[in-house]
């Protein structure tokens, strides 16, 4: 196979009495995201590849973002749904240097892991989801804000609306501002991991997002089921489980709580399992 392991963070003789030894897993997000998953991963002996079948880019059309970053200062609630969304408009914000650009609003979010990279940034927020589904944050919001808010939804492009969908049913003025977009990436590479996957060579493949799984499936098409018979998919949410089984993927194990860590511990989960 062409492609390179990233460097292991164990030596194999270390890696060997750990729960992931001689293990490999595929990883399919965005290449500048898997750097927490192959750190954990190869922390517990596990060889990961890195296959990203997504990449983040900037909007297509900018302007309206821009205009609205500019703007963030009218809203009273900022929702960020992905740690990509954050770091899109951390960037903007940069970019048109606003000093203070959130101090006259509160921040909801998805996740821990997009709560900590706002908390990097110095900007802390005010509302994080009991549950990291788009729709658990819309009841959370609901239960909090007054009459008629404004709110501002810093996201992808393509992305569920069950969250503003339901903010408006209630009464509150939402805007929806494309933060970012993903596009499906051409990995050099998807020959090699196709003919790993049929030799049964790849242990894990890990999802981590419904597009993510969409484009697995778009990239190697009518193939991509086959492919998958011999190895064991684990999904980091029930978001990414719902779309794989909507094509047909079966999925080993949902993580819980849907983050890396969690991931991570699903994995080690199956691996270990009888």
């Amino acid at each position: 196979m062409g492609l390179a392991f990233p460097p292991a963070l164990l030596s194999e003789k270390m890696s060997a009495g750990l729960a992931l030894a001689g293990k490999t897993v595929l990883l399919t997000r965005a290449r500048a995201q898997s750097e927490e998953s192959v750190a954990l991963l190869s922390a517990h002996g596990a060889k990961c590849l890195v296959f990203p079948v997504i990449s983040i880019h900037t909007p297509s059309e900018p302007k309206p973002f821009q205009h609205a970053v500019a703007s963030l200062s009218a809203y009273e609630w900022i929702v960020f749904t992905s740690v990509n969304g954050v770091r899109a408009t951390l960037d903007e914000v940069a970019r048109q240097k606003i000093a203070n650009a959130f101090s006259n609003s509160k921040i909801a979010v998805v996740g821990s892991s997009t709560a900590h990279a706002l908390e990097d940034a110095g900007v802390h927020p005010t509302l994080v989801a009991k549950e990291f589904r788009g729709d658990a944050l819309a009841n959370d919001l609901l239960a909090t804000l007054g009459e008629k808010s404004r709110v501002a939804i810093l996201r992808a492009k393509v992305a569920r609306e069950i969250l503003p969908d339901t903010l408006r049913a209630a009464g509150h003025a939402v805007d929806v501002i494309v933060a970012y977009e993903t596009k499906p990436a051409a990995p050099e590479d998807a020959k090699a991991i196709a003919d790993a996957l049929g030799r049964g060579e790849i242990d894990f493949v890990t999802f981590t997002s419904a597009s993510t799984v969409e484009q697995f499936c778009a990239l190697f098409g009518s193939h991509a089921l086959r492919l998958l018979e011999k190895t064991r998919v684990i999904s980091i949410g029930p978001v990414t489980t719902q779309a794989a089984e909507k094509l047909g993927v079966a999925v080993a194990k949902t993580a819980s709580p849907h983050t890396v860590a969690g991931l991570v511990d699903a994995l080690i989960e199956v691996n270990t399992s009888p």
